[in-house]
């Protein structure tokens, strides 16, 4: 064997051997990211980056590239809170939130479709009456005895348009029928069936306060305000909640055959029947809202008030309730 070929033999050698060894793993640190520990006034807190989810929740430290990002924090029974907030390479911040507990107080509207003969229009005011002994101004009474039932009924041609539409929304094929909070209740005879869902209402949760007001402007002028205050906008899409203010007038007697209470009789809806469409509602905030009615000459002006209700046009769900007056009942 000649010195040329041992050469090649040994360059062969260290080739495979060095090729056949194994290089231990670089440890890479990514210096794109950093940390953000978020903590909270309330602990188990779930966290969210730009609306999704991060699966922890507070206090905890969570990781993303060094960019801006909206970070978020809700907790049932509290208003969630969010910030806007910048992840530094290398540095871990801390970012606190102070979440406010949830205290407001969810009404709850009954909506009465009634049929003016054969004694449900007394009927059903004296279980209305009742349900307001146990309930007093937490709930609030619409209604509609516009109905043609029978033809005679004079409150008929002032609304039957925007009845039809409501009895529509609601699929109502037969009265009397009651409508609490959106929902349809078919065997509204039951007084303890009525009492249950309305607890159940009143135990709901919302995320804004609303307050309603009346004023007579002129001799034949009615103006309505309604302020939304809203204290949550995570859980709440504005984009299917309309508003309605409904004018009804306190009728103490039926003219309507039987003679019996009629009570809040519905008068106007504002500015239709179709309410005042919320979508431009995108951040916390006071909002105002106002309508303006030319009265009836038959209409009675004192005894003329205001609910006012946010309503989701899509499932139909009551999100709160207000009136112009306290005490408004019969």
């Amino acid at each position: 064997m000649n010195l040329h070929t041992l050469q090649i033999i040994l360059l062969s050698f260290l080739l495979l051997f060095y090729g056949c060894k194994k290089n231990n793993p670089v440890s890479v640190v990514d210096e794109s990211k950093g940390k953000i520990f978020v903590t909270a006034n309330v602990s188990g807190a779930e966290i969210f980056l730009d609306n999704i989810s991060t699966g922890k929740f507070t206090p905890d430290t969570i990781t993303a590239f060094a960019t801006g990002y909206v970070v978020k924090v809700r907790k049932e029974s509290f208003f969630s809170e969010k910030k806007r907030v910048i992840f530094d390479r290398y540095k871990t911040k801390t970012v606190k939130f102070e979440l406010q507990k949830n205290q407001l107080h969810k009404n709850v509207l009954l909506e009465y479709f009634p049929r003016n003969d054969t004694g449900n229009c007394i009927n059903g005011n004296e279980l209305i009456s009742e349900l307001k002994d146990d309930f007093k101004d937490s709930l609030f009474l619409l209604n509609y005895t516009s109905l043609n039932l029978p033809p005679s009924n004079p409150f008929y041609f002032t609304l039957h348009q925007s009845i039809g539409y409501r009895m529509k929304n609601y699929n109502v094929l037969n009265t009397p029928i009651i409508i609490i909070d959106g929902n349809k209740i078919q065997d509204f005879n039951n007084i303890e069936i009525l009492k249950d869902k309305i607890k159940k209402g009143l135990h709901e949760t919302t995320y804004f306060k609303l307050t309603v007001s009346d004023s007579i402007l002129t001799a034949n002028g009615f103006k309505v305000t309604a302020r939304l205050t809203v204290y949550d906008t995570d859980k709440l899409d504005f984009n299917s909640l309309v508003l309605h203010m409904v004018v009804f007038e306190k009728i103490p007697a039926c003219t309507i055959d039987n003679g019996g209470t009629c009570g809040n009789v519905v008068r106007a809806m504002l500015p239709s029947e179709y309410g005042r469409d919320l979508s431009a509602i995108s951040k916390k905030g006071l909002y105002n809202y106002y309508e303006y009615k030319l009265l009836n000459p038959d209409w009675k002006k004192l005894n003329l008030f205001v609910v006012a209700f946010v309503q989701n046009k899509l499932t139909n769900k009551i999100w709160q309730v207000a009136k112009s007056e306290q005490n408004f009942w019969f």
